[in-house]
């Protein structure tokens, strides 16, 4: 006994320092997968970079140098290519060969830092920004195939995320969030969006009329908007015309889009097989069994495709492509008393669906959009300028008609493969209830075969008008402007609904004889009958609309002096107001709200001082008020 119990004890030693040893021998392995990179970043005077980024080319492995611009990076292998770069200085490349150590000098990128961004009520130069901006290539916007400006947005600026919870044609903009959701309402959270300075909606935008998009993200950003840019604030400047001789661009772009995937369907062979194991399961005798072993058959080997079908409703209904266009034409140019822009962009979006003979209505998904755009600029006197923009869009968009609490996609989710062939002969042909579990006889084209369809016709016009006026007389660098816009949308929505289209059940003869004859009798006749399903009768027609009306009042005083090259001083003061209404029905009955008319006011400042553009004082002060609040001292703040 004691001989065994050392034999035992020396195999648990045995084990135990095996599994240590190979657990030890693993560790280094980790590290062995990646090579480690270490180094420092200086600019040209030998200052650390804090902050710079570093970055593994091709790749998302990146790392930050630290208070002494320093940094360490593993790579996966020697051909890795790093990639240094920072706010301000020109990017760099290196490739990492044998070295271990990537000591890195960061050269100025003057042009960088004379860039010009927009940021509230005004612009500043890269070199003298304080707060946290981002901001995209307007040659980007152009590059994404897509509809609304809104997806373009997608991965392309650090801290910004958007969420598309829809393909449809004319309704597939995304929720846009900055640095994440601020609510557990996903509205609450929504960024103040500014087109040329005013609260419009920018998804519809066509991006040939983009010249700047800039979002701000922290509160000294966004500190003159008050409560409304806790969310963040995104900048959209539209395109200005430029002295020279006329510019004209036109562009076109057609392609296809297509579903990333389908719900996959199981087949009618294998519904009944496990309809029947359930069954089964539940002690049902054989004779009781829903599906007999003759309908089984018939689903496996496709005899009879009429009475025992199986129909894959997704691959039925749906197309694999389906086409979206875009295309504009806009022209510029202008001379010292005359700038213009001048833009007309059309899409065209088509839906999902499937469009059959037997129906004789189109009711597929589509959206036709015309955007149209001027922006003029005029030299009124030497010391007087004034802007004008004329802008918006036309559209359509065109659905099939559901209810809300019924949509007709998920009806083609849980659509049974043997609930109907489709389209047989000409007309929809559905399948005996008899045939199908109760509760889920309903093929996949009765939610919107025959239900009509919806359209929604909506108009915008937006006018903008700027005037300013130089002070300069009073003092260098003073100036006063005043801006006024008004904005007015017209939405129609027609509804096509209640007719009933041709259709057919199909039925052996002998169950319209007999009902009760089971199949398997040899006088069975099972010759297909197809019998009428009531009368046809025409789509019913009604309608309603709406108006929205905006309008916006701004008055600012701007100050920009620069004195002996090395100080740079500005202020601003505004004072700005804007109402959002109904307007009465021409029978003079109240509108229907989308949402309560609001009114806003705000008085917004801000001072800034640099000096040789390195050491920057930014202070910014914003009193708002909106009719959100209740009257009283919680109003304003």
């Amino acid at each position: 006994m004691k001989r065994k119990s050392k034999i035992r004890a020396g195999w648990l030693r045995f084990f135990v320092l095996s599994f240590i040893f190979v657990f030890c021998s693993s560790i280094p392995a980790v590290a062995q997968n990646g090579i480690k990179i270490t180094g420092k970043i200086v600019d040209n005077t030998q200052m650390e970079v804090i902050g710079a980024n570093v970055l593994v080319k091709g790749t998302s492995i990146g790392a930050i140098t630290d208070i002494n611009g320093e940094y360490t990076i593993v790579v996966p292998d020697e051909k890795a290519i790093l990639v240094f770069s920072f706010i301000g200085y020109q990017k760099q490349e290196i490739s990492v060969g044998k070295n271990r150590t990537v000591n890195v000098t960061l050269k100025d990128d003057s042009q960088s830092l004379d860039e010009v961004v927009v940021v509230a009520y005004g612009t500043q130069t890269k070199a003298t920004l304080t707060g946290a901006l981002s901001s995209i290539d307007t040659k980007e916007l152009l590059k994404a195939p897509v509809a609304s400006i809104s997806n373009v947005l997608a991965g392309a600026m650090p801290g910004v995320s958007t969420v598309q919870t829809s393909g449809q044609p004319g309704d597939d903009a995304a929720s846009i969030f900055v640095r994440g959701s601020g609510s557990l309402s996903g509205g609450a959270s929504s960024p103040l969006i500014l087109v040329d300075g005013v609260e419009r909606e920018f998804s519809q935008i066509d991006p040939n009329e983009i010249e700047n998009l800039s979002i701000l993200k922290d509160a000294s950003a966004t500190a003159v908007f008050g409560v409304r840019g806790a969310n963040g604030v995104v900048l959209v400047t539209t395109r200005r015309g430029k002295s020279g001789k006329p510019t004209i661009n036109v562009s076109t772009i057609t392609g296809v889009q297509q579903p990333l995937s389908y719900v996959q369907q199981t087949g009618s062979y294998e519904f009944a097989r496990y309809w029947n194991m359930k069954q089964q399961n539940d002690r049902v005798t054989d004779k009781a069994m829903y599906f007999t072993r003759e309908a089984i058959e018939a689903y496996r080997t496709g005899s009879d495709p009429i009475m025992y079908p199986n129909t894959k409703w997704g691959d039925y209904m749906y197309n694999d492509l389906f086409i979206q266009s875009k295309n504009n034409i806009n022209i510029s140019g202008g001379n010292e008393a005359v700038k213009y822009f001048v833009s007309l962009s059309y899409l065209y979006q088509n839906g999902i669906l499937k469009q059959f003979d037997a129906l004789p209505y189109d009711n597929n998904f589509k959206y036709n959009r015309y955007n149209y755009r001027a922006n003029l600029d005029f030299k009124l006197t030497r010391t007087t300028t004034m802007k004008l923009n004329i802008g918006g869009n036309v559209g359509q968009k065109q659905e099939p008609r559901a209810s809300s609490d019924n949509p007709w996609v998920y009806t083609q989710i849980w659509a049974l493969p043997f609930a109907g062939p489709g389209i047989v002969n000409g007309v929809r042909t559905m399948t005996p209830g008899a045939l199908t579990p109760v509760g889920v006889s309903r093929d996949g084209l009765s939610i919107y075969w025959g239900q009509g369809y919806n359209q929604e016709y909506k108009t915008t016009l937006n006018t903008d008008v700027d005037i300013t006026q130089k002070l300069d007389i009073l003092t260098k660098g003073l100036s006063v402007s005043v801006k006024a816009s008004y904005d007015n949308m017209f939405r129609l929505n027609k509804y096509r609904t209640g007719g009933t289209v041709e259709s057919q059940t199909a039925y052996y003869k002998s169950f319209m004889d007999d009902s009760t004859k089971p199949q398997t009798d040899p006088d069975y006749d099972k010759t297909i009958v197809y019998v009428p399903n009531g009368s046809i009768t025409p789509l019913n027609y009604s309608e309603d609309y709406g108006r929205d009306r905006n309008w916006y009042i701004e008055g600012r005083i701007n100050y920009d002096r620069t004195f002996n090259k090395d100080h740079k001083v500005t202020a601003l003061f505004l004072y700005n107001q804007s109402r959002n209404y109904y307007p009465k029905k021409s029978d003079g009955t109240d509108a229907t709200y989308q949402y309560m008319p609001r009114g806003y006011v705000g008085f917004v400042g801000r001072a800034t001082y640099g000096y040789k553009s390195k050491y920057l004082i930014d202070v910014n002060a914003g009193y708002n008020g909106s009719e959100n609040f209740a009257p009283g001292k919680n109003r304003y703040g």
